[in-house]
């Protein structure tokens, strides 16, 4: 009930400062970093998009189990974050000025959820208000923050139309296609992305898309993407589906052997919505001779996919040369118990090559040097915290691998690739 009376107060705030704004579609992003100290290391997340009459969450995970977290929220973000040293909490920030404060109790997890409608107002559009969480310890008081995220608030976008596939019909990584749909909401391409599913084998291939401009003539949208991982173990021609995420160009800890990625991005099905509008049929993922996929592995007992980093498959002595390409992707199935989102998450790292100042890299250094950038894709576009990604290089293992942060959750299935470009 506090959140729900605060939540009115903050939604009346809005129409009172809002006069004239223009049309904006609802967006939620991330920025700054969190802080931790001892078991608390908030993260905050978004669930749903901030659109008029549509509910939505901002959620807390991994604080103190069992503590009290504030929710903020403010209108404005300074200019240079406020160290929070002045609390005995130097080292973490404040990212916004508070106008509003929310208290909401952290369960036995580090888990804490704020749940609120949108009012369906026209005179809202395109209001941004910032958000952060604070946790705090108890009995004796410790503060800790997280992460911030704005959020923009804006109409509900009419219904995507069906989709209309340009071609070509088949092609290995590399292979630019086109798409046609009405009303597709966005002209940013790191909003979309298309995957193609292999009904017969399950397996799925991404694209990304690197263009979307809209057709003054019929009103479309025409969307152009390239293949970007595909899986060549057996090729298939499969459903062209196109999915609404969040990308997040680069990664902010490139790695000293391997280039920044040429884009990073990733999607969760609880996160943000427009699925599961296909082609059927639409496209078959070939192999090219300078390409060498290998699968992610599902492995429940572990609870967790990995992929297996291969020796260099091109000779040089299994060792990977300057200019060598390493892209990947992988996707999931998350079940989470009590009021913990689960859902399906996709992501990709395209592409990073191996740098002259670590020319030869063997498997392994490629593992551990490519683990780093997996993560990014998924913390930039989700915050921190949700999956975590490790490399294992264990005796003959060269391997990296992804899985559920919080204890709740458990990967019910998943798969995708890591392709080596020659």
């Amino acid at each position: 009930m506090l959140f729900e009376r605060s939540s009115r107060v903050v939604l009346a705030t809005f129409t009172s400062l809002v006069v004239g704004m223009s049309a904006h579609a609802q967006t939620y992003t991330n920025f700054g970093t969190r802080c931790t100290y001892g078991s608390s290391s908030p993260a905050l997340h978004a669930n749903g998009l901030p659109a008029l009459g549509q509910t939505m969450q901002i959620q807390l995970t991994e604080a103190a189990p069992s503590s009290v977290a504030v929710l903020l929220f403010g209108f404005a973000k300074f200019a240079t974050p406020l160290d929070l040293g002045f609390v005995g909490a130097a080292g973490c920030q404040l990212w916004m000025l508070p106008d509003i404060n929310v208290s909401i109790g952290v369960g036995a997890t580090g888990v804490a959820i704020a749940q609120f409608t949108v009012p369906l107002d026209a005179s809202l559009t395109g209001v941004s208000l910032h958000n952060q969480w604070i946790d705090l310890t108890v009995p004796t008081i410790q503060v800790t923050s997280s992460n911030g995220g704005t959020m923009t608030l804006g109409p509900v976008p009419p219904a995507i139309s069906a989709p209309v596939f340009g071609g070509p019909a088949s092609g290995p990584v590399g292979t630019v296609v086109t798409l046609r749909v009405k009303n597709l909401g966005t002209s940013n391409p790191d909003d979309i992305c298309l995957r193609v599913a292999e009904a017969s084998t399950g397996n799925l291939s991404l694209l990304k898309v690197t263009n979307i401009v809209k057709d003054t003539v019929t009103g479309e949208d025409v969307i152009t993407a390239r293949l970007a991982t595909a899986n060549m173990k057996s090729p298939v021609r499969g459903d062209l589906g196109l999915m609404r995420g969040a990308g997040a160009t680069p990664p902010i800890n490139p790695s000293t052997c391997l280039s920044t990625p040429f884009s990073a991005w990733a999607w969760q099905g609880t996160s943000l919505p427009g699925a599961d509008l296909t082609v059927p049929g639409a496209f078959m993922p070939t192999a090219s001779a300078n390409q060498v996929a290998t699968n992610f592995i599902y492995e429940a007992s572990s609870n967790s996919l990995y992929v297996d980093v291969p020796a260099y498959p091109f000779g040089n002595g299994g060792l990977y040369p300057v200019g060598a390409g390493i892209t990947t992707d992988a996707h999931g199935d998350l079940s989470c118990g009590g009021s913990v989102p689960g859902g399906h998450f996709d992501h990709m790292v395209e592409t990073v090559n191996v740098l002259a100042a670590c020319a030869n890299m063997t498997n392994q250094t490629v593992a551990v040097e490519h683990a780093p950038q997996v993560q990014q894709a998924f913390d930039n576009t989700f915050g921190p915290g949700r999956l975590i990604v490790t490399s294992e290089t264990t005796g003959s293992l060269a391997r990296i691998r992804i899985k559920p942060t919080n204890p709740l959750c458990t990967l019910t299935g998943g798969g995708g690739a890591l392709v080596v470009t020659q």
